[in-house]
């Protein structure tokens, strides 16, 4: 159970366009759920708790970076903050649980 001012921190794959193709074109299958940074703010809603803050946290296709070998140029994709947020698989929602009315 979430304490009064606590901050519940979902981190999830996300559903965009570039993973609706990957999965269109068999590039890889999935039975997973995929949710939206919206859909997922929205459930915090639903819940009583507040996003705070939200947005992409991973800037570059999960199937495909799991596939480069461990070279310079992985290192330069792991401290790079030039990738476009298009390109996100990865979702953030931060939600706070407001105090209770008195």
């Amino acid at each position: 159970m979430l304490k009064e001012g606590g901050f519940l921190v979902l981190i999830f794959e996300m559903d965009n366009w570039l993973r609706r193709l990957s999965l269109k074109t068999r590039l890889f299958e999935s039975d997973q759920w995929y949710f939206t940074i919206g859909e997922v703010a929205g459930m915090m809603r639903s819940r009583g708790l507040t996003p705070v803050a939200s947005g992409p946290v991973l800037k570059f296709p999960m199937a495909f970076y799991r596939r480069l070998p461990i070279t310079k140029m992985l290192k330069q994709l792991d401290v790079s903050k030039n990738w476009p947020g298009w390109l996100a698989t990865l979702g953030l929602v931060i939600g706070r649980k407001e105090r209770e009315p008195e």
